[in-house]
């Protein structure tokens, strides 16, 4: 009787542990997500609605957002206040075709969802890894 290598089949097990553990940090994550996430008084839930998560396989990783034009801007704040610096810096007028009305602005301050809801569930990423991977190291 030869040598069998069962290393294929390790690797096939730990690949699924992977996937399942990255599926259920999406899913926790997408749900913190939705809690957190601003729902505005004229277009109801639609951003919130919008959120979604992506295992990506090949990257070994997770995407969780929004595929709403308008979400990076809820997300990352628009004009004085967006968080990279490269706003308009002087106030404009937009027109909102849902009131019928012009409005002037200096930009909307960030609402962050998608980094604070991943914030928020770390300790409970650590206990997912704990039980489906079976514990990560800190260092």
């Amino acid at each position: 009787m030869g040598y069998e290598s069962n290393v294929n089949d390790f690797i096939k097990k730990l690949d699924d542990k992977e996937y399942k553990f990255l599926k259920a940090v999406g899913s926790l994550w997408k749900s913190a997500a939705k809690l957190l996430c601003p729902v505005g008084k004229f277009y109801g839930g639609s951003l919130r609605q919008d959120i979604d998560d992506k295992v990506l396989e090949k990257e070994k990783g997770i995407a969780v957002g929004n595929n709403l034009d308008y979400a990076i801007y809820v997300n990352k704040g628009t004009g004085i206040y967006g968080q990279d610096g490269d706003g308009r810096k002087q106030p404009w007028k937009y027109y909102d075709p849902k009131t019928d009305k012009y409005y002037w602005t200096h930009g909307m301050r960030p609402q962050p969802y998608l980094e604070e809801s991943l914030m928020q569930q770390q300790s409970n990423i650590k206990k997912l890894a704990a039980d489906i991977l079976g514990g990560v190291d800190d260092g």
